[in-house]
């Protein structure tokens, strides 16, 4: 058996920006700048009102 890996500085970076504290920002104002819609990641009829979208880092 492998020993256990352990994550302890984890980073967060997508769409809306790099760190929590942007990230944070950016989904509070609103921002989608770094997001584009984008279809077929959901099967057809289950797309939500607003569609799909998906960051683009």
């Amino acid at each position: 058996m492998s020993p256990p890996v352990y994550l302890s500085a984890l980073g967060l970076v997508n769409g809306l920006g790099s760190g929590c504290e942007t990230v944070r920002e950016n989904l509070m104002a609103g921002a989608a700048e770094g997001l584009v819609r984008e279809a077929g990641w959901l099967p057809a009829g289950h797309e939500p009102p607003g569609g799909v979208l998906v960051g683009r880092v």
